[in-house]
């Protein structure tokens, strides 16, 4: 048995198993079921279920598959150029700790967030 490039990861099957499995709660509901007893036969909570409702009739089956959750902005991320001089400091002292690598940074420049 050969697989050609068409097939299907595993990753991507269980992506479409679980907007299948969302999609069928939703209609459940839509059809009259209380989502109390649909949320306990797919064993989710009830806001879950309601959740998959908004996103479904927000848009469409697109909303029923996952979502990252990755926050979208990272306030405390330090800049490309000080992650630079601090992957450069640990190349060059591997012995150096975190501790040590702030007080160097701070003495090379008093005024970088280190």
């Amino acid at each position: 048995m050969s697989f050609s490039a068409e097939t299907e990861s595993d990753a991507e099957i269980a992506a479409r198993v679980r907007v299948e499995v969302r999609f069928r709660a939703v209609t459940e509901v839509a059809d009259g079921a209380p989502v109390i007893e649909v949320a306990n036969r797919y064993g989710v909570s009830r806001q879950t279920v309601t959740a998959w409702r908004k996103r479904y009739a927000a848009s469409g089956l697109g909303g029923l598959s996952d979502r990252s959750r990755r926050p979208r902005t990272s306030p405390n991320q330090i800049s490309p150029q000080v992650e630079a001089t601090i992957c450069e400091v640990r190349r060059t002292h591997r012995r150096w700790g975190a501790r040590r690598i702030v007080y160097e940074l701070g003495r090379l420049d008093p005024y970088a967030p280190a």
